[in-house]
């Protein structure tokens, strides 16, 4: 009767433990999203040589899906994000980044090659 009951006990605290801890990194990520708006600075070059620099402010949608948010088409487990984390994906001239920091987002694009390179680099509020 007492393994029972420690069994029964034990299976209940498991499955409370295992679903606050999920719907903690929903409420995460449901405080992440929303909309951001954003200063945008791109920079854009090339072996031509053609040069371009400039800054527009732009609304920024942060959407939520789950346990991931979805970030200029990057689809991010909100694990990977805790408050003033840096996210990076890629490499040398074809990443992207974000991070959130209270309501802000700081967030940069880049592609390209040894032929020429564009990036674009988001700073916004909710």
């Amino acid at each position: 009767m007492k393994k029972k009951f420690l069994r029964i006990f034990l299976v209940l605290g498991v499955t409370l433990f295992v679903s606050v801890f999920q719907s903690c990194d929903k409420q995460h990520a449901k405080d992440l999203s929303g909309i951001y708006n954003c200063q945008v600075h791109y920079l854009y070059w090339d072996m031509m040589p053609t040069n371009k620099d400039t800054t527009y402010n732009e609304k920024l949608e942060v959407l939520q899906d789950g346990k991931y948010i979805n970030v200029l088409n990057y689809k991010i487990h909100i694990d990977s994000l805790w408050n003033g984390k840096e996210y990076y994906t890629g490499y040398i001239h074809d990443f992207f980044k974000v991070k959130f920091t209270n309501d802000s987002l700081y967030a940069t694009r880049s592609s390209g090659g040894l032929g020429g390179n564009a990036s674009w680099t988001y700073k916004g509020n909710k």
